[in-house]
């Protein structure tokens, strides 16, 4: 599956060894080791081979969204148009039932990998305001990337998923009830109606990666060129600029950490637009749509927590998730920051 490109024409692969890596949930990740026939040259010590997940719920979760045709997409048709940081793909395909699919991808190694848990370091999280600045300033306005027949309408999209939303606020309530204070699950029942308010704000100024958290994250703190890349594009789809930074820092930083440091990490971002080029954006603009989209990441969580398999760590990755939301909810006033009924 090797293009020629990289693979010299007389030189085979052998033998092949491989290694489960990452802990995601919609899909798997092994590492492969070849064994070529010869000298190699170019091609790859080692690559990551991205699979769909074996779990049912997981598996049908991911058809009917899109995800594993759209990261297939996002490889084939915009990667490299981007100044985000992504690895290189180096042979992608997807069936035309879109359940199965195969990504072969440069394996980023060594890396720095920070724990969704227990939070982001400042300069991580310094770093990933600025690549998503990179993201959305290179996407800006760009019809041959946002208008591609594949990409999604985002309000289509969650429209579509926010017609579940009362339900699947109740399985949140019901599987969270010992992990999350009753406190933040209201937020999921105010949410749940002011839906249509969010909503409206979702229009389509950029890309936006719609899971820009620390697992999709790999950090290089030796390589000064590239110090992140970026991961995990099956969520992808145009939408509005800063909410993934709303997202990231609700969810990558703990409670305490994104209070000290959110807004100098929000300025961060914007200066990064502003070197990008995106001058008709203003700080205002940004603070606004920073606290809004707050609910970027509550409603994320609430769709994608009750619908792929239940495991220990994803039970404490999510309801993690969901109580950091709901206080960056709180202490943003993030009802008020979204437009009137």
């Amino acid at each position: 599956m090797l293009h020629r490109s990289v693979l010299p024409a007389d030189v085979e692969v052998t033998a092949l060894r491989t290694e489960r890596v990452g802990s995601g949930q919609i899909a798997e990740c092994h590492r492969l080791i070849p064994t070529y026939s010869g000298d190699a040259g170019r091609a790859p010590a080692t690559l990551v081979a991205k699979l769909p997940s074996k779990d049912p719920a997981s598996l049908e979760f991911a058809r009917g969204a899109r995800l594993y045709a759209t990261e297939v997409d996002f490889y084939r048709d915009i990667a490299d148009r981007l100044t985000v940081r992504t690895p290189t793909c180096y042979h992608l395909g997807v069936s035309a039932d879109e359940q199965d699919f195969v990504l072969l991808l440069e394996d980023i190694d060594p890396v720095e990998i920070q724990d969704q848990l227990t939070g982001a370091t400042t300069t991580g999280a310094a770093l990933a305001v600025r690549q998503a600045a990179r993201l959305h300033a290179s996407s800006w306005g760009r019809p041959e990337i946002l208008d591609l027949p594949w990409q999604r309408d985002p309000k289509p999209f969650w429209g579509h998923l926010g017609a579940n939303l009362p339900a699947l606020q109740a399985g949140c309530r019901a599987r969270y009830a010992d992990l999350v204070p009753e406190e933040h699950l209201a937020i999921g029942d105010r949410f749940v109606e002011a839906f249509p308010r969010w909503l409206s704000t979702l229009t389509r100024q950029c890309l936006w990666h719609c899971d820009y958290r620390l697992d999709n994250m790999l950090f290089r703190p030796d390589d000064a060129a590239d110090p992140l890349v970026i991961v995990d594009w099956q969520g992808l789809m145009p939408g509005p600029p800063v909410a993934d930074v709303s997202y990231f820092l609700g969810n990558g930083l703990t409670e305490s950490d994104r209070r000290a440091h959110e807004f100098d990490l929000l300025r961060e971002y914007h200066d990064e637009l502003l070197a990008g080029g995106v001058d008709v954006f203003s700080w205002q603009d940004c603070v606004t749509a920073y606290r809004a989209h707050a609910f970027a990441g509550f409603v994320v969580t609430m769709v994608t927590a009750v619908q792929v398999e239940q495991t220990e760590r994803g039970d404490r990755m999510f309801s993690t998730m969901l109580r950091r939301h709901a206080d960056q909810v709180l202490h943003n006033d993030s009802f008020d920051a979204l437009p009137p009924a």
